[in-house]
């Protein structure tokens, strides 16, 4: 039984979601890693998705040294220093750890060919490739590999490559530590990984080619590793005895780098998602390093499972309970917005689904399964049709929905339309459309239903109010005090966030009844998008860069 939200009771911080670091200290500026590596001088090194670079020794990490190329493809440690590939595999910059005070990056060295996918040859005294480059790609064609010296220019050709009867994309080079050969990954429908002598010559023996491709190659420890899906696999010379071992990194779809400290055991794992890490000893990958992003653009809680995404490109999830360093319980692919042409700005629960409002599409349904492994192959939304057709050139920024009566409150433009969601699996069906007067008089930016009462909440930059779902009658409204920045209902009551906090009112009347003390939250806060189920609120801090756990009691 889920019990709502009381009227003229205190609110109560219980928590903190989605930032490792304590709320003493600097928040983490980076909610996914985008790269990482262990480092010649035994630190291990990452980029967020903040594009700073940060070392860390344990789970202790360090402050932002400095700012990372944009758009970072992979780190490559090759025994010297570090190197990063960034800007589409377009440019590749030096990294300097060995200066006093902050690491320093060199300037841009722009190779021939794109360095997507490529290599930086180790520093090793007579490594078999020493005369044949020092960075190695596919040529502009992407048929031959080739080398490349530290100015980026083309100064062998290696192999044809793929050497195959049919062809298949090469996703990665690397090289083996054992021999120095040369590793490469082919894609569909050849999915094999390959390794190379200097002469060009495929060497076939010990078990090789293996059967396993995609992905991507990382030197790490000495030793390189193949990622893709959920699995790591250690290369090695022979596989003819002891085959394939699979190491499970846990829900990650799409693994941005794996790494292991060899002092301390610490492995890593860098996703979009942050840098998940495992001590020695324990099993997967159970802590987080992490934050969240600068502002989020939507926000649910439903059934216990807080969902959020940060511009839209992805949905992530985590529960209520979990603590603070918790890794997310979604996998990388949850979002999966990449068939829709606008990022959703609003998620509405409907029983164990949700109604999103999408930009220029409208409102649809977005179908969601938190087990991770069965989100592959499944359609997570559905598009619908309307009866008349929403007007051309407007978008949509808020929706909310009520599974008990199936109504459907949602924006277009400054419009406000009303619809019932059909018993009914006909893939072609069209819903029907209600234009709602406008309460508001301007743009709505949030809508949210009050469960115990006919009221619908609604706020605009600068005001909120609530009308009545069943008449569209306006009960209320009020100037904000500052910019509002989120709203929720659950039971009898709204929690409207605006830039001097977070307040409870009743929906019915607009009686304002509770207030979040600043002090009552470590570090204090700064009111971002709100979310509500039960007597539970979740908050996002926007200068802690957290989610704020809170109940009214």
């Amino acid at each position: 039984m889920i019990i709502p939200l009381i009227l003229a009771a205190a609110f109560e911080f219980t928590g903190i979601l989605g930032q490792s670091a304590a709320p003493s200290a600097d928040p983490v500026g980076f909610l996914g890693a985008m790269a990482v590596t262990d480092g010649p001088d035994g630190r291990i090194w990452l980029i967020g998705d903040d594009n700073g670079l940060y070392s860390i020794i344990k789970d202790a990490l360090s402050p932002r040294h400095c700012t990372a190329p944009s758009s970072c493809q992979s780190l490559f440690n090759d025994g010297r220093r570090l190197w990063i590939v960034g800007g589409g595999g377009e440019g590749v910059w030096p990294v300097d750890i060995s200066a006093a005070g902050k690491p320093k990056i060199g300037g841009c060295i722009a190779p021939e060919v794109s360095m997507r996918g490529g290599t930086a040859r180790p520093e090793k005294p007579c490594h078999p490739f020493a005369s044949k480059g020092k960075f190695f790609a596919l040529d502009q064609n992407r048929k031959t590999i080739v080398g490349l010296d530290e100015g980026g220019r083309k100064v062998a050709d290696i192999a044809p490559f793929p050497c195959l009867s049919r062809p298949s994309p090469t996703e990665g080079l690397g090289f083996l530590p054992e021999t120095g050969q040369l590793v490469a990954v082919t894609g569909y429908p050849d999915a094999r990984i390959y390794r190379f002598n200097p002469d060009g010559h495929r060497d076939d023996t010990c078990g090789w080619p293996v059967f396993r491709g995609y992905g991507s190659l990382l030197l790490r420890s000495g030793e390189l590793y193949h990622l893709y899906g959920k699995e790591v696999i250690r290369l090695k010379k022979n596989y003819t005895e002891t085959g394939v071992e699979r190491l499970d990194i846990g829900p990650e779809d799409s693994t941005r780098g794996y790494a292991i400290d060899r002092t301390t055991g610490y492995r890593y794992v860098a996703s979009y998602q942050g840098l998940k890490f495992a001590k020695p000893g324990e099993d997967g990958f159970p802590h987080r390093i992490g934050g969240m992003a600068k502002a989020l653009t939507t926000l649910a809680l439903d059934h216990g499972a807080v969902l959020f995404s940060a511009g839209g490109e992805r949905i992530r999830q985590l529960w209520l309970d979990d603590a603070a360093d918790t890794p997310f319980s979604s996998d990388d692919s949850l979002a999966n917005i990449y068939s829709w042409t606008d990022a959703p700005t609003s998620l509405s629960p409907f029983g164990t689904r949700y109604f999103a409002s999408v930009g220029r599409i409208g409102p649809s349904l977005f179908m969601y399964w938190p087990e991770a492994d069965t989100n592959h192959g499944r359609r997570r939304w559905r598009d619908f049709e309307f009866s008349p057709e929403l007007e051309k050139g407007q978008s949509t920024s808020a929706i909310a929905a009520d599974f008990l009566t199936r109504e459907i409150f949602f924006t277009w433009g400054a419009k406000l339309y009303r619809t019932v969601y059909p018993l009914s699996n006909d893939k072609k069906m069209k819903i029907v459309l209600a234009e709602v007067a406008n309460p508001a008089g301007a743009k709505i930016e949030f809508l949210a239903r009050a469960s115990e009462s006919d009221a619908v909440v609604f706020a605009t930059e600068t005001a909120f109010g609530a009308f009545n779902a069943s008449d569209g009658r306006l009960l209320w409204s009020k100037p904000a005090a500052g910019k509002v920045a989120g709203l929720a209902a659950s039971g009898p009551a709204a929690a409207v966030s605006d830039e001097t906090g977070l307040k409870l009112y009743s929906a019915q009347t607009g009686e304002e009844s509770s207030v979040l003390d600043q002090a009552s939250v470590p570090g204090g806060y700064v009111s971002g998008r709100v979310a509500a189920e039960g007597q539970y609120i979740v908050l996002e801090d926007r200068r802690g860069r957290r989610l704020l756990r809170l109940s009214v009691k």
